[in-house]
């Protein structure tokens, strides 16, 4: 009897260690599938950090000329609106050549494939570095900021801008230069000695002047922080090598 025991304890025993070894196998394999897993997440993340450090070198110079072009439309307007202030006719000429930035509403175009490519696949938040992921969250909120301004920019050019335009100027004699290029100069001229004692014209220009200064704040904020980003994945680049 005491034998019959005996051998069902070892029976027991020896079906619990294959329990636990089995057990314990399977979570070393668990534990290898994730290791490999991550190993293949942060290689495939350092390996878009690449791409997209380059797009960001990209973006940050045709963003910096942006700022530049918008900066300079801005000065003439306020220009335009002294000159208006001051009643001073002598300066009708400079007038004209320095309200063409009110025909424009080129809006902040954000354009980098590869990293809407990176955050659609979720792999923001498998970045190891905290700062690294705090920039890409934030180009995510700049993102749907630049859309709500383009938005008001064309709403304002279609709705008051433009219409204005057509009613009260010639468009080919106050365009910008680089667009007359392209237009049929002459026909009736702009009647620019009326337009001095126009509240109406006085408040587009200011109005204009108002979303210039907002999106040369807006384009302030974005190339500081694609700077940063940039920066950042620039010393992992840098690292990998």
């Amino acid at each position: 009897m005491k034998k019959g025991i005996k051998f069902s304890e070892n029976k027991s025993f020896y079906f619990l260690t294959e329990i636990a070894l089995i057990v314990t196998g399977i979570l070393v394999a668990l534990s290898i599938d994730n290791w490999n897993n991550e190993r293949l997440t942060k290689n495939e993340i350092n390996n878009y950090f690449i791409e997209i450090n380059k797009d960001l070198k990209n973006e940050l110079i045709g963003k910096k000329n942006y700022l530049k072009n918008y900066k300079e439309l801005n000065e003439d307007l306020k220009k335009s609106l002294l000159i208006i202030k001051d009643k001073n006719y002598d300066s009708i000429s400079v007038l004209l050549n320095s309200i063409g930035g009110l025909g424009t509403a080129w809006g902040i175009d954000i354009n980098l494939p590869t990293v809407e490519e990176f955050i659609d696949l979720d792999l923001v938040n498998k970045i190891d570095d905290d700062s690294i992921r705090f920039y890409f969250k934030r180009y995510v909120r700049l993102i749907n900021r630049a859309k709500t301004l383009d938005e008001y920019n064309t709403i304002q050019y279609n709705t008051s801008i433009e219409p204005f335009i057509i009613k009260n100027l010639n468009y080919s004699e106050v365009s910008l230069e680089s667009y007359k290029r392209n237009l049929i100069q002459g026909g009736p001229k702009t009647d620019i000695k009326d337009l001095y004692n126009n509240l109406e014209f006085f408040n587009i220009l200011t109005f204009k002047v108002e979303t210039f200064n907002i999106e040369i704040g807006f384009l302030n904020f974005y190339i500081n922080a694609l700077s940063k980003l940039s920066e950042r994945i620039d010393k992992r680049v840098i690292e990998l090598d």
